[in-house]
């Protein structure tokens, strides 16, 4: 009787703990299997950001080598610009220049005209 209870309460609770052992090691190894996927999930993560973080470093540098174009391109435009505005100075002295001779060379055909009609005139003095 009593010795036949106690083997079975003694089996049942043996069969409670490796029952319980079993979960336990299967718990354990969803534990394992779940820590091993968050291993690989933030290696790829971090993989991408260094991934990222290489594509950043390469935008910044060609951002870098566009905007030396652009300030080269500025001082060009400058420069280029300083040289339209020395051609219109040199274009208004020329025009005035060319103004200027002009007057005198209407000054002077106005004064040769004359010149020739007085000689004409004391020609024909001369010839009558």
């Amino acid at each position: 009787g009593i010795n036949a209870e106690y083997g079975k309460e003694k089996d049942d609770a043996n069969f409670k703990l490796m029952s319980e052992r079993i979960k336990a090691d299967e718990l354990l190894k969803l534990l394992r299997e779940e820590k091993e996927l968050l291993g690989d999930h933030t290696q790829a993560l971090k993989n991408q950001r260094d991934s990222q973080q290489a594509l950043l470093r390469k935008i910044e540098e060609r951002e870098r080598q566009l905007q030396g174009g652009v300030t080269t391109l500025e001082k060009e435009i400058q420069l280029k610009q300083q040289a339209i505005e020395l051609h219109k100075k040199e274009a208004t002295k020329h025009s005035l220049n060319y103004t200027e001779l002009k007057n005198s060379f209407d000054t002077l055909s106005a004064e040769v005209e004359g010149i020739r009609s007085k000689i004409a005139d004391k020609t024909a003095l001369l010839e009558a």
